[in-house]
């Protein structure tokens, strides 16, 4: 009784205080993966592809695990990526 008390008053206060939790993301995944020159993605972008091909924009981070992949476009930010082999053509605006 006390437990659902106490959830309540947090839950609440959290309402009241007008916090907000958002996060722009974009996920990926299948056999083949391609993000078309005309893509940008706002936010980061997480993938779980057999073969991931970047032409387009990502405002964000790159993210996940691929067998083969290609980078011709332009990340904004860091790339976090476990690959077997990766071609690297496009910008990476932080770390790869």
């Amino acid at each position: 009784m006390r437990i659902a008390r106490v959830l309540i008053a947090l839950w609440l206060v959290l309402l009241l205080a007008d916090i907000q939790f958002a996060s722009a993301h974009d996920v990926r995944q299948g056999d083949k993966c391609v993000i078309e020159p005309s893509t940008t993605i706002d936010g980061n972008l997480f993938v779980l592809c057999r073969t991931l091909t970047i032409n387009g924009h990502i405002n964000g981070n790159l993210i996940g695990a691929a067998t083969s992949a290609v980078i011709n476009g332009q990340v904004d930010g860091n790339v976090y990526l476990l690959a077997g082999t990766l071609d690297m053509n496009g910008t990476v605006g932080e770390s790869l």
